[in-house]
């Protein structure tokens, strides 16, 4: 067998001896070869490709063999010939047979694989490989290192990833491994040739042992440091080290400083954690290495490490971040359009040549935090001054750009909280002091709110005609009722709904909504699914009725549009009317009517208005739509309760 260019040669059956060799593969030739061994059998020299040997060969080198060097990368043949014993009356010897010849098929690889140059955390490979298509190579502390593990593991494939370059390296080894270096401490690099079908044994296996060296104290280079350069969110400070091989350095809050309050804490504490420059002097920016806060005090230490292995003593600087200038600008923030997948918000500040924004939800944790934003402007806004270039804000200025003054957002979500908090930045890089918006996106269109002030909203008043005489008292297990006639204006979609401010607050007497809310919860409360299919359980008894788009008048709520064409435009297109559902268990047709506002009164009834002896849904709610989608503020009428003691109450 070859391996690594070193040939193995085991004698089997009482062998003695064997003649062998190594040509190139387009010149071996068995009759020849064979011509040339026979006279080898009792000679002391032998021409360059072959030899005997009377022992087995372990690591041979073939260029040894071949008397020269062998070219990486060309295929050769390495052989071998048993030599027979034979013994007669008159003679005894031995000789070679034809077609007894074993051989190994080879592309001759050249591996140049060995560590030096040891430091106390690093030290230099010179690789050079020939012949070579791939290899396998890894480092580990010597008393991790088994020789038999790395040979199970190469045997058993995927366990490690072959590599395909560089072929030549001169370098740290530990930077061409991936492995963190430690001072004082043993390794074994080692390198494998890829082959593929190759069951590896130990002999394929190079290896190069090596030890990084400890460091003392007492090197003569001073550390010295200018005077820093402090910012609120960075401190840079020059550092030089004349005659240093490497400067270690490192940034620490004045509290976390106090852990390390003698030489030797000093010292481990920079081997172990500091920055390293492999120079005689090097700048250092506290924000590489930690996070800086505005007017907080930061301690500097550095020493610096001789050619010898000795290191300096620590340097300690005190220094002390600015505190945050904030320019005078002011920001306004203001939603122009709420509609459902269209949130837009107007942001402008005179002045600014650009902003510093982010949009989340109030329940997100980058709002909440006070790691982070802090859940308001202003413990957001220093957090925002010192991370103003961190991808969260990028991100956020990607996907909600200021375009025009305006921020559109079409992916938030209906009815839950969102904030936006924003600086603006002058033309001397200041920023202002943070603002917060905090906005709900609407499940519904409303438009441009006309208010109760207004002029025209008198014009849109619907009329409501009590029905007295299907007014109904409860009694047993049955429910009191009352209807009404409703006739919206010409022009106008209404929203009706026949309830009680709970409906709408969700029974917290203490919420005061806004008109703009009041008309959203009646919109929702009416038109609620507004176009979703109507959800059928085929194991009830009953239809659903509260599933009816867009209400349905037999259950005190209805949607009368303006026209087919003004609903067309606001609905979906894939059908509002289901032909059939389940009623008592069977399948049967339904009429399901969509309301048109041609100036008749369409009867709404509350069939369940008297909850309870203390409680009656006593209101309606109506709002109006105009064709260009803008809502009217909620007109309200009081059901006159009174109208139940005029009626018979019914028997059981």
């Amino acid at each position: 067998s070859v391996s690594l260019g070193k040939a193995d040669v085991k004698m089997y059956n009482g062998l003695q001896k064997f003649v062998y060799g190594v040509c190139e593969a387009s010149k071996y030739d068995e009759a020849s070869i064979l011509e040339v061994a026979e006279g080898l059998l009792e000679a002391y020299d032998y021409p360059k490709g072959y030899g005997l040997s009377d022992f087995d060969l372990v690591g041979k080198d073939l260029s040894e063999i071949a008397g020269k060097d062998l070219t990486a990368g060309e295929q050769y043949v390495f052989w071998a010939i048993p030599a027979l014993y034979y013994s007669t009356n008159t003679d005894s010897g031995y000789y070679l047979k034809a077609g007894t010849f074993v051989k190994a098929d080879l592309t001759y690889a050249s591996v140049k694989f060995e560590v030096g140059g040891e430091s106390n955390r690093d030290a230099q490979l010179d690789m050079d490989l020939k012949g070579v298509e791939a290899y396998y190579v890894g480092l580990l502390p010597k008393v991790d290192f088994l020789l038999e593990d790395i040979v199970y593991n190469l045997n058993n494939s995927g366990y490690y990833t072959a590599k395909t370059s560089p072929m030549t390296y001169d370098g740290s080894v530990f930077e061409f491994t991936g492995t963190k270096a430690e001072k004082a401490t043993e390794y074994v690099a080692w390198l494998a040739v890829a082959e593929d079908g190759k069951v590896y044994a130990e002999s394929d296996i190079v290896i190069s042992e090596f030890k990084t060296l400890d460091l003392v104290a007492g090197s003569a280079v001073k550390v010295t440091a200018d005077a820093p350069v402090a910012k609120p969110n960075d401190l840079q400070v020059s550092v030089d080290a004349k005659g240093a091989e490497k400067i270690y350095y490192s940034f620490l809050t004045a509290a976390a400083a106090k852990n390390y309050d003698t030489e030797e804490a000093k010292v481990n504490y920079l081997f172990g954690n500091g920055a390293v420059a492999e120079a005689e002097s090097v700048v250092a920016k506290a924000s590489d290495m930690i996070e800086v806060k505005p007017d907080t005090d930061y301690i500097f230490m550095a020493l610096a490490t001789d050619a010898v292995g000795k290191y300096s003593d620590v340097m300690v600087s005190e220094m002390k971040t600015k505190p945050i200038e904030y320019n005078a600008l002011k920001v306004s923030l203001n939603v122009e359009q709420n509609d459902p997948g269209n949130v837009v918000v107007s942001i402008a500040a005179e002045g600014a040549v650009d902003f510093l924004y982010w949009i989340g939800k109030t329940t997100d944790n980058v709002w909440k935090s006070a790691n982070y934003l802090g859940g308001s402007a202003a413990k957001a806004q220093q957090y925002m001054y010192v991370n103003a270039g961190h991808e969260r804000f990028a991100t956020v200025k990607k996907n909600y750009p200021v375009t025009g003054g305006k921020i559109v957002m079409t992916d938030l979500v209906a009815d839950v909280d969102y904030v936006i908090v924003a600086m603006a930045k002058d033309k001397e890089g200041l920023y202002s002091n943070a603002v917060e918006l905090r906005f709900t996106p609407r499940s519904v269109a409303i438009g441009n709110v006309v208010f109760s002030s207004d002029p025209k909203w008198s014009a849109a008043k619907p009329t409501i005609d009590w029905i007295e005489e299907k007014f109904e008292a409860a009694s047993g297990m049955m429910f009191g009722q009352y209807a009404f006639n409703v006739i919206i204006p010409e022009g106008f979609t209404g929203y009706v709904l026949a309830g009680t401010d709970s409906y709408l607050n969700q029974g917290d007497e203490s919420l005061v909504l806004t008109t703009e809310e009041k008309i959203v919860k009646i919109i929702e409360n009416v038109d609620k699914p507004r176009d979703s299919e109507i959800l059928v359980d085929e194991d009830r008894w009953i239809w659903d009725l509260y599933h009816y788009e867009h209400g349905y008048p037999l259950f005190g709520n209805v949607v009368i549009w303006a026209n087919k064409e003004y609903h067309d435009k606001v609905c979906d297109s894939d059908g509002h009317n289901k032909t059939e559902g389940y009623f008592n268990g069977q399948l049967q047709p339904v009429t399901q009517v969509t309301y048109f506002n041609d100036g008749k009164p369409v009867e709404v009834r509350q069939p369940s208005a008297i909850a309870s002896k203390t409680e009656v849904i006593d209101r309606v709610f109506v709002v109006c739509q105009d064709l260009d989608g803008n809502c009217y503020e909620a007109f309200e009428f009081d059901v006159p309760c009174e109208l139940f003691a005029n009626t018979k109450v019914p028997t059981e």
